[in-house]
């Protein structure tokens, strides 16, 4: 690009970085409690599109979700003239470690514009606006499905004042509990019963999970913290495998029914036919599972971390299948790194590809999230 073409797009781009409060047309503002109502009822006529249209469900509680971290910010765009709101996103502040530096980052997530909106520049005004008010770590990044062109194209964009670049791609996975798969019996699963075997648990989560940018490693701590505030987690999701009682793997299980879930709005031609042959198989002789239908929610139970070597995280997520089985659950989902081995547990799994897009004031950090393994937590990703 010459240097009149960079020059033009640089005061476009510092142009757009003018994001007075009080701007004629929409007002920004930080949420709060007062603001649920008008924030779930957008949410829910809002469906996210990918390969099949769903809606989130809050439980009726938006701020419910982010909570349980540190600290959070949901961020608002109404209208100046009826105060309807047009807009809103969330930026969760985290901690994790690079390289053995514990650093902290903001997540950038919940983008949702009312659609009958056209303002091109809405949701990038209101992100800027959070850039200036609140942006003060080292690096801010975004988790969008690789298929969201409109979403991947408003990320690099330059009228925000940190476009972000696709540094890292990650696999959501969807694995359907057909049935009750088979484990080895020279395996013995079990709960973590006292803090011993708590310990036990998370010194191997964190020497799996070591080498993983952005983990934060696990402590009596911050386990006990989200034991306390993170709704419906509980010691009993904390699980170890052994051999012969030698410790070989641990996972670590939710299950968001009090906090969040989706609402299956629209599914693709192929998905529709699979799930009716087998609902019509699940009803007619009991076996297999119920699969969602239009219209209901999606019950899934979360895989949050998975250590071990690759036959022993085999055997925890067959374990994770039989767990939703016998709940009647239509999901494990599990978000991995791209290139994390690991082989879905279920013939049925629907694998979202999800693309980091990622910038801030330190470049190499920023850069230094292109190479190795990067670790992000299902609950909040």
């Amino acid at each position: 690009m010459c240097m009149r073409g960079r020059q033009f797009w640089q005061k476009k781009r510092n142009m757009s970085h003018k994001n007075d409060p009080n701007e004629p047309r929409y007002v920004f503002s930080t949420a709060t409690a007062a603001d649920n109502a008008d924030i779930l009822e957008l949410l829910r006529r809002s469906p996210i599109r990918m390969e099949m249209d769903y809606v989130m469900d809050r439980q009726n509680n938006f701020f419910l979700l982010h909570d349980w971290l540190p600290e959070t910010r949901v961020l608002l765009a109404r209208d100046a003239a009826t105060g309807e709101l047009q807009g809103f996103l969330s930026l969760l502040k985290l901690r994790g470690c690079v390289d053995g530096r514990e650093i902290s980052f903001q997540y950038v997530t919940d983008l949702i514009k009312a659609p009958e909106n056209r303002n091109a520049f809405l949701m990038k005004r209101l992100l800027n606006y959070g850039f200036v008010q609140y942006f003060d770590t080292p690096l801010i990044f975004g988790l969008i499905n690789a298929r969201n062109n409109p979403a991947r194209r408003f990320s690099t964009s330059v009228q925000l004042q940190y476009p972000g670049d696709a540094v890292h791609t990650f696999h959501y996975l969807e694995m359907a509990p057909l049935w009750r798969q088979r484990i080895n019996r020279r395996y013995t699963l079990r709960q973590a019963e006292d803090q011993a075997t708590m310990d036990q648990a998370m010194a191997l989560i964190n020497r799996h999970y070591g080498r993983h940018a952005l983990f934060q490693p696990l402590n009596r701590e911050e386990l006990a913290r989200q034991l306390e505030v993170l709704p419906g987690f509980s010691a009993a999701d904390v699980w170890l495998l052994e051999e012969n009682g030698q410790l070989l793997g641990s996972m670590i299980t939710y299950r968001p029914d009090d906090l969040s879930s989706l609402i299956l709005m629209r599914m693709d031609r192929w998905s529709r036919f699979l799930f009716r042959l087998i609902r019509g198989v699940h009803r007619i002789t009991g076996l297999l599972f119920d699969p969602p239908e239009e219209g209901g929610h999606i019950r899934t139970l979360q895989v949050r971390y998975l250590a071990g070597n690759e036959e022993v995280r085999r055997v925890l997520l067959r374990a994770a299948n039989n767990m939703a089985y016998a709940e009647k659950r239509h999901s494990v989902s599990m978000l991995v790194d791209a290139a994390d081995p690991l082989e879905p547990s279920s013939w049925v799994t629907y694998r979202y590809q999800s693309l980091l897009y990622a910038n801030g004031r330190d470049r190499a950090l920023v850069a230094r999230l292109k190479e190795g393994l990067v670790w992000m937590d299902v609950v909040w990703g």
